[in-house]
């Protein structure tokens, strides 16, 4: 198979400290469009064979004008890691990897890189700084509870919940009012 690789010509800007999402919060509405975009990213990069690891706010980059690209300015794995002797580097962020990725026990997948989302997005809608890993005793406050049973799914099975996952995301953020789509989710530390 050929890959087409690009590489950015331009700046780009970080997805922290942009209008989307701050350091310290974020509308509901954002953290949904990010859960959105941030599946459409994995399963793209999966159909290339392409692993994320981990995910993390702070490797995420976009471009501002027009159509906001998203893109992960970090490391990727490779379909060819066979897991054994794998590794993730010093650099990598690791509070939302597969915790046997982190362990070095499996390589990066599509299942982990699921993982990684739904650990994200359950520490952002519990309103806790994404830096923070996911307390998966307490449903997060600020979804439906099947958004949050997805969630907790995905933590579990990885990829078995993509479709509904990626379907209930979608459906939260269009089924909310303009009221609640604005409710400012902030991150304790």
């Amino acid at each position: 198979d050929i890959v087409d690789v690009f590489f950015l010509h331009q700046p780009a800007d970080p997805l922290v400290g942009s209008d989307l999402i701050t350091n310290e919060a974020a509308t509901k509405e954002n953290v949904l469009r990010l859960g959105v975009r941030l599946l459409q990213t994995i399963k793209n990069y999966n159909d290339l064979g392409l692993s994320l690891g981990t995910v993390d706010l702070d490797s995420i980059v976009m471009e501002l004008k027009g159509d906001k690209a998203f893109l992960k300015n970090d490391f990727f794995y490779t379909s060819s890691w066979t897991g054994e002797g794998f590794s993730a580097p010093a650099s990598a962020f690791t509070t939302h990897m597969e915790p046997h990725v982190a362990a070095g026990d499996a390589a990066p997948s599509f299942d982990g890189d699921i993982y990684a989302a739904c650990s994200l997005l359950w520490t952002l809608l519990s309103g806790k700084h994404w830096s923070n890993a996911p307390d998966i005793t307490k449903a997060p406050a600020y979804c439906s509870r099947e958004l949050a049973d997805l969630l907790l799914e995905g933590m579990r099975s990885g990829a078995a919940v993509y479709k509904d996952l990626n379907k209930a995301l979608r459906n939260e953020a269009s089924a909310e009012s303009e009221a609640d789509k604005k409710i400012l989710i902030r991150f304790d530390k």
